[in-house]
């Protein structure tokens, strides 16, 4: 038994009816609402322009840093292997040492009886 109807024309023109409403309603929003993208692009340039001009900020605004580190290309011989660049000291995540858990035992009470 098929999920939607029993005719293919039915659902082909239900599609077609569904594709048309989504452009209709693109249209209709950029109509009734694409003024706001506007004032959102003219709130940004002065937002960045105050941003330039503020005294405040250029002490506190911290610039970006290039990353030191470098990734080659996968090499053709180990593409299909995973963690090839975790073998790179600056790539490892573990710089505080293992994660190694060695939990306490537990106190007599818990002991299982043998």
């Amino acid at each position: 038994m098929p999920a939607k109807g029993a005719n293919p024309v039915e659902d082909a023109e239900n599609w077609k009816a569904y594709i048309r409403s989504e452009d209709d309603s693109g249209r209709i929003w950029q109509h009734m609402w694409g003024w706001i993208m506007d004032e959102y692009r003219e709130l940004k340039k002065k937002l960045d322009q105050k941003t330039k001009e503020s005294v405040f900020l250029s002490g506190v605004m911290e610039e970006v840093k290039e990353d030191p580190r470098k990734l080659i290309k996968v090499p053709e011989s180990v593409n299909h292997e995973y963690g090839w660049v975790a073998v790179k000291p600056e790539f490892q995540l573990q710089i505080y040492g293992s994660d190694y858990f060695k939990p306490k035992p537990l106190p007599d009470v818990y002991k299982l009886i043998k």
